[in-house]
């Protein structure tokens, strides 16, 4: 089958448990074990399966996929690979002002939505409040892989202070 297939057969086992997408991909082998394109001159053929979501915890490592006839028997051996750690906690951000009073938010969740990230920029950092917009830039798909996002300044007499990321106190 073509990895478009396999995923589409696994994706809804992968996004009960896991919550998560996959990606899937192929690569064929013919007799004398060399990679090939050629459908017809397939032997084996090997499908490496990706969580796009990191878990805290162990996935699969090696799946089995063995055709009986006109049906295929999947089965997955023990889990050896464990996930990177999911991202977690939370984080403060802290801006100075033109004295250089430095002025830090409450801490934020890393799964916050822009809008919160905004609000609490814009509740406890008072030389910004209506001069500041964050957006995110969903370049990590998930919030336990990672987060980025981008602030846009406007309005300000100056350049402003570079503000900063702190690790939050809270878990």
């Amino acid at each position: 089958m073509s990895a478009a297939t396999l995923r589409g057969a696994l994706y809804p086992y992968y996004s009960k448990y896991f919550g998560s997408n996959i990606s899937v991909t192929l690569v064929m082998f013919d007799k004398a074990k060399k990679e090939t394109t050629d459908i017809k001159k397939r032997y084996k053929s090997v499908y490496t399966i990706k969580l796009l979501k990191m878990i805290n915890g162990v996935t699969a490592n090696n799946i089995i996929i063995s055709k009986k006839g006109t049906r295929s028997n999947i089965s997955a051996r023990a889990a050896k690979v464990r996930s990177s750690l999911p991202l977690s906690g939370n984080y403060i951000i802290a801006c100075k002002d033109s004295k250089g009073v430095e002025w830090k938010t409450d801490e934020i969740p890393t799964n916050a939505h822009y809008s919160q990230i905004q609000n609490a920029i814009l509740n406890k950092i008072p030389h910004l409040t209506e001069r500041v917009q964050v957006m995110t830039t969903k370049t990590h798909g998930y919030t336990q892989n990672g987060v980025e996002f981008l602030m846009y300044f406007s309005g300000l007499n100056s350049d402003p202070e570079q503000c900063t990321i702190e690790k939050g106190r809270k878990k």
